[in-house]
């Protein structure tokens, strides 16, 4: 009988663990992976979906991303047994040897009143087109005359590389539909507004530094040391402190996917991260693996710890399979670049920052460079064109006519 592997997950770390696993050449193992969406959602692109971009660009269809060999079920997890080594899903009941966790993350609002009633939360493809329908509808719905200053307030909360980089691009986009409605951009009024002392906190002060000069110099007033009490329908309340917003986008954080804490004896760390062994198993079960989001990993968060993870616990499943002791678990070396509006960006490589338009052409390459590694080269162009006919067909749409 073969041994099967189930992959409960369809991010980066498990779509990079099934495509490990399915290139083995042994055959005693049968591969299978569950998740909840039909596609992959590039994550780092989806920025880019609020602006400009096609969904297209960053919603992949998981089995143009999957080798055949693998069996990809669209099925939602509700309940899993490691005892029975069995996985309670909306459709079916599915058994497995091995399994491995890559649930990913979900939205942490830290219980602050009003998040989910008055802003805009930014996880999927489907959150970037609400967006992007909310920035077209502001503009719309102000005035060309009279105090139109009071119409073009946005609000992006959170920090972090995902709001730095929406934070960017919307200022930008918004100026120029601004302009296209004969009003100055000088109305346009972009907070970016984080909890802590300086933006980016996880990554050295250089880089915050840069990336916070070049976001004011686009006009973005980034304010730190902001603790939200509430956002109300046409606000963001910080104790005495009240910011004016007509729109407000979350990206504050993340939390680990909440099934992590219905699984039976999983010891969970104090961020509710799950605590695996040297082999990245579940502390205390040798059969179930977490990587990604969920494991409680010195990098974990990141798509580059992501896809190192899978291409890991694969290894670590083959070699078991095949009789061969694997090697320990290390975290590895981390580069992180961010696109600052449509020109411009700031790259962090160990002690290296550098900035400017090589930075964003920088980030542009990784991303092309991720996909070619993914798709096949027909169906890689077939993407971009895909997508250049869609910014094509829709550079117009947003034209406000009022």
């Amino acid at each position: 009988m073969k041994h099967k592997i189930i992959i409960v997950g369809g991010g980066f770390a498990g779509i990079q663990a099934a495509r490990k696993l399915a290139r083995f050449s042994f055959n005693d193992a049968e591969v299978t992976l569950i998740s909840n969406k039909t596609y992959f959602e590039y994550y780092p692109g989806l920025y880019r979906v609020v602006t400009s971009a096609s969904p297209i660009e960053v919603a992949i269809p998981l089995s143009d991303v999957l080798p055949p060999n693998v069996d990809i079920i669209n099925d939602v997890v509700h309940i899993i047994d490691p005892i029975k080594k069995e996985i309670i899903a909306r459709d079916n009941v599915y058994k497995y040897d091995s399994l491995i966790l890559a649930l990913g993350s979900e939205l942490n609002d830290f219980g602050i009143p009003g998040v989910s009633e008055h802003s805009y939360t930014f996880r999927s493809v489907k959150d970037a087109l609400k967006i992007k329908q909310a920035i077209s509808n502001l503009v719309l719905s102000c005035p060309r005359s009279g105090l139109p200053e009071s119409c073009y307030q946005v609000v992006v909360i959170g920090g972090g590389p995902t709001g730095v980089e929406l934070a960017g691009d919307i200022v930008s986009h918004l100026e120029d539909l601004v302009i296209k409605t004969g009003i100055s951009k000088n109305v346009v009024q972009v907070n970016l507004v984080d909890a802590g002392p300086r933006i980016l906190g996880a990554l050295p002060e250089e880089v915050s530094r840069i990336a916070t000069k070049k976001l004011e110099d686009l006009g973005v007033i980034v304010r730190n040391n902001i603790k939200i009490s509430k956002i109300t329908e046409n606000s963001v309340v910080a104790g005495d402190f009240v910011i004016p917003a007509r729109l407000v986008v979350w990206s504050g954080g993340v939390k680990p996917n909440s099934l992590y804490q219905s699984i039976p004896n999983l010891t969970l760390s104090k961020n509710g991260k799950v605590v695996v062994d040297e082999y990245l198993r579940a502390i205390p079960y040798e059969d179930v693996y977490v990587i990604g989001d969920g494991a409680d990993t010195p990098k974990s968060g990141l798509a580059q710890t992501a896809l190192t993870d899978g291409l890991y616990v694969a290894h670590v499943i083959n070699r078991g399979l095949i009789g061969i002791k694997p090697k320990k678990y290390k975290s590895k070396f981390t580069a992180h670049a961010i696109p600052i509006g449509t020109k411009d960006g700031v790259v962090s490589i160990g002690p290296l920052t550098f900035s400017g338009r090589i930075a964003y052409w920088l980030r542009h390459f990784i991303d092309f460079d991720f996909f070619s590694g993914w798709l096949s080269l027909p169906k890689m162009l077939d993407l971009f064109w895909d997508g250049y006919k869609y910014r094509k067909l829709h550079e117009g749409d947003e034209e406000p006519t009022k």
